[in-house]
């Protein structure tokens, strides 16, 4: 009888620590410093140059680079 309580007991603990290592820390705020979009050039007349950003990609941020549009 005390064999199953203490295995009982275990179990739940270990099943517990299983739980609390997936939790995962989520930070609201974005990176402290934005990138360099390296050089720009020049594409011609009536471009715009729209900046780069860091979006989500699941857990992770990621990078995207700026790039030229036109207006």
């Amino acid at each position: 009888m005390k064999r199953i309580l203490v295995l009982s007991v275990l179990g739940t603990l270990l099943s517990l620590t299983g739980c609390a290592a997936r939790a995962g820390y989520y930070r609201t705020s974005g990176p402290s410093q934005g990138r360099v979009s390296g050089y720009r050039g020049d594409p011609g007349r009536g471009s715009v140059w729209i900046e780069g950003y860091w979006r989500f990609s699941g857990p992770r941020r990621v990078w995207v680079p700026g790039h030229w549009e036109r207006r």
